[in-house]
C-alpha cells in the first residue's frame, strides 16, 4: 500500500513534468515560428506579389524601347516602337516596327515565337523580353517556373537593400560581388522593383519603378 505521502509525491512530481514538457513543445513551437516568420518562401511571396498587381482581364501598352549595342558603339541608338496585347491567362502578342525592321511575337502558355520582316527568327523568349514575366504570369507557379528558366535559384530568398529599400531576394548569389539571376521584391509593398538574367555572356537589369 503507497503511503499518502508518497502518493502525494508523486502526483506532484507527474503534473511538474507535464508542465516543463508543455512549456518545452510550446517554446519549440514559438521558436521554430519566429524563425520561418521573417523570411518567406518563394510560393508564399511570389503568391503575395501577384495578389498586389491584381489582375485585370488585359493590357495594351505602347512603349519605344531604346537598344544600344556595346559591342558596337558606332551604330548608336536604335529605337523600336512595340505595342503589347496582354491577355490572360499567359497570352501576350508584341508587335514591333522600326525604321529598319517590322515584326511581331507571341507568348502563349510558355510557348514563344518571334516573326520579324516574315521570318522565325526565335523560338525561344530573348532575355531582354524577360521584364514581361512578372505581369504575363498570373500564378505563383508558373512565374516561378519563368524564373527558374532564366537561372534564378527560387529555393533561396534572402533580405538585402537596394536603393535604400529593404527588399526580398529571390535567388541565389554564386560568386561575392559578381551580379547574379533573381528578382528583387520591395519588403512594404511587395512591388517588384529589380529583375536581373544572367545567362551565358549576357546580362540584363530590369528596373521596376512607379507602380500604380
Amino acid at each position: 500500500m503507497v503511503h499518502p505521502f508518497l502518493k502525494t509525491f508523486l502526483f506532484d512530481c507527474c503534473m511538474f513534468r507535464k508542465e516543463v514538457l508543455t512549456l518545452s513543445i510550446l517554446f519549440i513551437i514559438l521558436l521554430s515560428g519566429v524563425c520561418e516568420a521573417f523570411v518567406p518562401k518563394t510560393p508564399h511571396l511570389l503568391y503575395l506579389v501577384i495578389e498586389k498587381i491584381k489582375q485585370p482581364v488585359g493590357i495594351e501598352a505602347f512603349q519605344t524601347k531604346k537598344i544600344i549595342n556595346y559591342a558596337d558603339l558606332n551604330t548608336g541608338l536604335i529605337e523600336v516602337q512595340e505595342r503589347l496585347i496582354y491577355v490572360y491567362p499567359k497570352r501576350l502578342r508584341s508587335e514591333m516596327t522600326s525604321e529598319h525592321m517590322k515584326g511581331f511575337s507571341v507568348e502563349v502558355q510558355g510557348q514563344y515565337l518571334k516573326v520579324m520582316d516574315g521570318v522565325v527568327v526565335s523560338r525561344e523568349k530573348s532575355v531582354l523580353d524577360r521584364y514581361t514575366d512578372v505581369l504575363l504570369y498570373r500564378d505563383y507557379k508558373s512565374l516561378a517556373e519563368q524564373l527558374s528558366l532564366v537561372g534564378v535559384d527560387t529555393g533561396k530568398v534572402s533580405y538585402e537593400r537596394y536603393k535604400d529599400t529593404v527588399c526580398y531576394v529571390i535567388g541565389a548569389r554564386v560568386d561575392k560581388g559578381k551580379p547574379f539571376s533573381g528578382l528583387w521584391i520591395q519588403k512594404n509593398t511587395l512591388f517588384p522593383v529589380r529583375y536581373v538574367v544572367v545567362k551565358e555572356t549576357r546580362l540584363v537589369e530590369i528596373l521596376y519603378d512607379k507602380w500604380q
